[in-house]
C-alpha cells in the first residue's frame, strides 16, 4: 500500500559560528519536501478485518476449551470425593 501525502513545507534554520564564538543566522529557507509512506507487507482493510474475526473466533474457542477442562476437573474431584465417602461403607464390595 503506497500513499503519497501532500507536500509539506519544512522550515530549516541553520547557523554558523563566527570567529569570536557568537552564532549568526546563515539562512532561513523553506523547501518543499515530498513525504511518501510505503508499507511493505502490510494488510489491507479487508485482510485486517478477516484476521480480527479469526482472532475473535480463536479466543472464543480457547475460552470454551478452558471451561470444558474446568468442568472435567470439577467432575473428577466430585467422583473422588464420593468414592472416599462411600468406600469405608462398601469396602467389602469394592476392589481397587
Amino acid at each position: 500500500m503506497e500513499k503519497l501525502w501532500n507536500m509539506h513545507l519544512v522550515h530549516l534554520h541553520s547557523c554558523f559560528q563566527q570567529g569570536n564564538g557568537t552564532l549568526k543566522d546563515k539562512a532561513n529557507q523553506r523547501f518543499e519536501i515530498p513525504v511518501n509512506e510505503n508499507i511493505y507487507g502490510g494488510m489491507t482493510k479487508d485482510e485486517l478485518s478477516e484476521a480480527q474475526e479469526k482472532e475473535l473466533h480463536l479466543a472464543q474457542h480457547d475460552k470454551a476449551v478452558e471451561q470444558a477442562k474446568d468442568q472435567k476437573n470439577a467432575l473428577e474431584s466430585y467422583v473422588y470425593e464420593m468414592r472416599n465417602k462411600v468406600q469405608p461403607q462398601l469396602n467389602d464390595f469394592v476392589s481397587l
